[in-house]
């Protein structure tokens, strides 16, 4: 039976897999800086530097949901040996779930990464 601590570890779950995935991504905007710096040098535009950010997210969240779907299923049959391939659904939202946490948790390093100011940047990083 699913009782309240169920949803309140789901939440701190939730919760901390958006912290992750944030501080991954605060992480790559901070050490690319210089890069951002270049493609803005470039003619990037901030809001295309910010899709470039969410997508990074987007393809953390992705990579994630796989790699939580293989470890799960290898468990399950591990332990069972049993593959519940009949539960669309749960792959689906097991999928989805992931990607919308790394697009949420790229969302305050996109918009730090379009903040980047060229000249400055590129004269700190010599």
């Amino acid at each position: 039976q699913v009782g309240p601590m169920h949803y309140v570890t789901m939440g701190v779950a939730i919760t901390i897999a958006i912290l992750t995935t944030g501080e991954i991504m605060w992480q790559n905007v901070t050490d690319r800086r210089a890069s951002l710096a270049v493609l803005k040098a470039l003619g990037w535009t901030n809001g295309a530097i910010r899709q470039l950010i969410v997508l990074e997210g987007f393809l953390v969240g992705l990579i994630s949901g796989i790699i939580g779907l293989i470890v799960a299923y290898t468990t399950i049959y591990v332990l069972y040996d049993l593959v519940p391939w009949n539960e669309p659904l749960l792959i689906g939202v097991s999928l989805a779930l992931p990607i919308l946490f790394g697009v949420i948790a790229a969302f305050i390093p996109a918009q730090l990464a379009a903040r980047v100011q060229p000249y400055q940047e590129l004269k700190d990083a010599s």
